[in-house]
């Protein structure tokens, strides 16, 4: 900061990274005198605001009239993706970033300056920024570029899967020739998904609505079951694969997700993530009503139990690793003690742990454990 120069704080808003203030700058000593516009995010650490702390100079300036003009600057903070300000006056919105990700739309303005027009307020709905203008009433902003709701990670692991496929296109609509000579659905459905997770819920409903018409047979209904269950196993059994400890363990990456590596937790975290991003998609295009039922360990299971079933395996694997922290020692027993009784070797490369993650976190949880010390299998479900 120059010396001598003006803060003021103008609007502040809370999303997931924590509290996000909005605030102006200028020196009354500079000719022209300017006005920068920065936000500052304070991590929320849970009970209380952190000290670490990020702050993102924009590029949007304005010439400095007076401080009481500048409090009519607000900006809106859409909740998902979560790092997108769009600042607005009157005259103008000013799309930016927040600078709390790695990924980012280009800066952009849009102007109300015409005749008789101007914004006269602003809000979020669904997710999107909506703001009245004298002229053209309530309007939606939609980035043409959409960043993706999915972690980083998870969404470089799709992307890379559809990438194998040069005739499948996650940027653009297919159309119905290409959908009527595309034998994979899955990976079309794969692209669907992403679709909708940068935003483009028209063109992810048109894929769907070719893929899986509403008047399908049950033949067809069936295999939506088995594609939707397998991809979102895909998501759940993701391997940490750049980790050279799990090399042996990687599928053919052609067979689902090219796998990517993150600290265990970390990589939990994300991948519930996911699955509810995955979930809000079958929702939102009219799919999760159209699930029937999957043959799972033999039996009929109806395919949304089978999903929210993914979902406590993840949960319950993120406590088994938290326990493992804590009491490292007693899980590795119970660990082993699994694999022994599953007949699973243990390479030497892996830890116990390691091993057990190698099955798959939906498959994990199926390894029933010794019951107390009598070496008996539980006779409930699986642990």
């Amino acid at each position: 900061m120059k010396e001598g120069a003006n803060v003021a704080y103008l609007d502040m808003k809370l999303n997931q990274a924590g509290l996000v203030i909005l605030a102006a700058a200028w020196h009354p000593a500079d000719s022209p005198c300017l006005v920068y516009f920065c936000l500052i995010t304070l991590q929320d650490s849970g009970a209380s605001i952190s000290d670490q702390f990020t702050v993102e100079v924009t590029k949007y300036t304005c010439p400095f009239q007076s401080e009481e003009a500048l409090q009519a600057t607000r900006f809106l903070l859409p909740r998902s993706p979560g790092f997108i300000a769009f600042l607005y006056t009157e005259d103008l919105v000013f799309a930016c970033s927040t600078g709390t990700s790695r990924a980012a739309l280009p800066d952009e303005k849009i102007s109300f300056s015409s005749p008789g027009d101007g914004v006269r307020g602003g809000g979020c709905c669904a997710d999107l920024p909506v703001f009245f203008s004298q002229n053209s009433g309530l309007l939606a902003v939609v980035a043409r570029e959409s960043a993706s709701i999915l972690p980083e990670t998870m969404e470089d692991s799709l992307c890379s899967s559809l990438a194998a496929a040069p005739e499948v296109s996650v940027m653009e609509t297919p159309t119905r020739a290409e959908l009527v000579a595309q034998e994979d659905k899955t990976k079309l459905l794969k692209a669907a998904f992403l679709q909708f997770c940068r935003n483009d819920l028209v063109g992810a409903q048109t894929v769907i609505d070719e893929l899986f018409p509403a008047d399908g047979d049950a033949e067809e209904g069936a295999e939506l079951d088995g594609i939707v269950t397998q991809i979102n196993l895909e998501l759940v059994d993701d391997y940490p694969a750049s980790d050279p400890r799990w090399a042996e363990s990687v599928p053919d990456e052609s067979a689902g997700f090219p796998l990517t590596s993150l600290i265990i937790v970390h990589q939990l975290e994300d991948k519930m993530k996911a699955h509810g991003c995955f979930m809000d998609f079958l929702l939102q295009v009219g799919l999760l009503d159209r699930l029937t039922q999957v043959t799972v360990r033999s039996s009929p299971m109806a395919t949304r139990l089978l999903l929210c079933e993914h979902a406590e395996k993840l949960m319950a694997a993120m406590v088994l690793k938290n326990h493992h922290t804590k009491h490292g020692e007693l899980v590795n027993r119970a660990i082993s003690a699994a694999l022994q009784r599953s007949g699973t070797a243990i390479p030497p490369s892996l830890t116990p742990g390691r091993r057990l993650l190698q099955r798959g976190v939906s498959d994990l949880l199926g390894v029933r454990l010794p019951a107390g010390g009598g070496g008996a299998e539980s006779e409930g479900e699986p642990g």
